[in-house]
């Protein structure tokens, strides 16, 4: 069962690159952060409701108020609100390659918690961020005059806004499920106060909904469930996470196929080495747990 509950995560999360696109189309990155995040909220609501939790959830934000509001801010309000800016300014093939680097930022901010990097790490830090660098230039010696640098950095900051998100999250003992009820109970008001002031705040289209509805569930909500219920159910957590790194694989499918993006094959070189950066620097856990 785990392993169904694995191919159905690698299935849906590999459409979300292409529901981005698909989505800022309709609605603006702000926009498409506050809808998604409203309806994942409900999401988590209803399931809170259905465990009995609801109570146990607003124990756990008045514990630590300002540990969860920092949550909050970082995630889904400010780490979505980056990804999708990016989205809006880059190809999905890129932006995806870009949002899959958050490994090596976490790596990184793991310093300061007091982890050494090892030589290894080192290495395949270097080995990711040249496929970055790879599926960013596209081959190209001009890459410099085409490429929309402000997308890429913006993108660049998502990943270490979610790396730290984790990080601190990480520190929680409470149920992931029960953590992010309880961010989304902070961050959506945020969402919305931050659209009223800087757009003004409309009911979208049926299409633009629907898309919100779409995101907020697949990307943020039962998805993340149905992940939660793979580990729950695995004896090789370590096996299952390297089937996720199949996701931005199947998804350059769904992104030449329903976006009609003409995928490079500096993209596959590029994302080739951040996936097999991430494998190898995973392997050790797995033979340190046995």
């Amino acid at each position: 069962m785990a392993f169904t509950y694995t191919l159905l995560t690698v299935l849906l999360w590999s459409t979300i690159a292409t529901a981005f696109k698909l989505a800022l189309a309709e609605l603006s990155p702000l926009q498409l952060v506050a809808w998604s995040s409203l309806v994942s909220w409900l999401f988590y609501l209803l399931l809170m409701l259905l465990k009995g939790s609801v109570k146990m959830a607003m124990i756990e934000l008045l514990k630590k108020p300002l540990f969860y509001l920092t949550l909050g801010l970082l995630n889904p309000f400010i780490y979505f609100w980056l990804v999708f800016e990016s989205f809006a300014r880059l190809s999905a093939q890129l932006a995806q390659a870009i949002n899959y680097t958050w490994p090596f930022v976490m790596t990184l901010l793991s310093v300061f918690v007091g982890k050494k990097l090892s030589r290894k790490n080192i290495v395949l830090l270097c080995l990711g961020y040249v496929g970055l660098l790879i599926a960013v230039t596209q081959g190209n010696v001009d890459f410099y005059k085409e490429v929309n640098w402000i997308g890429v950095v913006i993108g660049l900051v998502s990943t270490l806004t979610w790396a730290g998100f984790w990080i601190l999250q990480s520190a929680v003992k409470a149920k992931p499920e029960l953590t992010l009820f309880v961010t989304f109970t902070i961050s959506v008001p945020l969402c919305f106060i931050a659209l009223y002031f800087k757009e003004g705040i409309s009911l979208p289209t049926l299409s633009g909904l629907g898309f919100s509805l779409y995101v907020g569930l697949i990307e943020m909500g039962i998805t993340y469930w149905i992940w939660l219920n793979a580990i729950r159910l695995s004896e090789n957590v370590a096996r299952l996470n390297q089937w996720i790194l199949l996701t931005p694989v199947i998804s350059l499918f769904f992104i030449a196929k329903v976006l009609q993006e003409s995928i490079h094959l500096t993209t596959f070189i590029g994302l080739g080495l951040i996936l097999i950066a991430i494998l190898l620097d995973r392997l050790p856990q797995k033979r340190q747990r046995r």
